[in-house]
C-alpha cells in the first residue's frame, strides 16, 4: 500500500470529520446573529472561522488521497443530538 492509498472506510471517516467541522462552523456563525456582546461576537466568529478552516483542511486531505468529499448528515453534532437531545 503506498502512502496515498486509502480505504473506503478511511475516506468515510475523513468525510465525517470534514462534515462535522463544517457543520460546527456554520452553527457558530448562525449563533453570532443572536449575540449582542462585541467580545462574544468576536470569539464566536473566530471559533466559527477556525472550524471552517478545519473543514477545508479535511477536504484538502480527502482530495489529496484521491477521494471526493461527499454530502452527509452524519456529524458529531447529529450523533450528540441523537444520544442526549438537541441543545436548548
Amino acid at each position: 500500500m503506498s502512502i496515498l492509498e486509502i480505504t473506503e472506510r478511511e475516506l468515510t471517516l475523513l468525510n465525517f470529520y470534514r462534515a462535522s467541522e463544517l457543520h460546527g462552523g456554520l452553527v457558530l456563525g448562525r449563533l453570532v446573529q443572536h449575540v449582542r456582546d462585541p467580545e462574544l461576537i468576536l470569539r464566536l466568529t473566530a471559533h466559527s472561522a477556525e472550524e471552517v478552516l478545519h473543514a477545508q483542511l479535511w477536504t484538502e486531505t480527502i482530495v489529496a488521497v484521491g477521494g471526493r468529499p461527499r454530502p452527509t448528515t452524519d456529524t458529531y453534532q447529529a450523533r450528540y443530538a441523537a444520544a442526549i437531545g438537541a441543545p436548548t
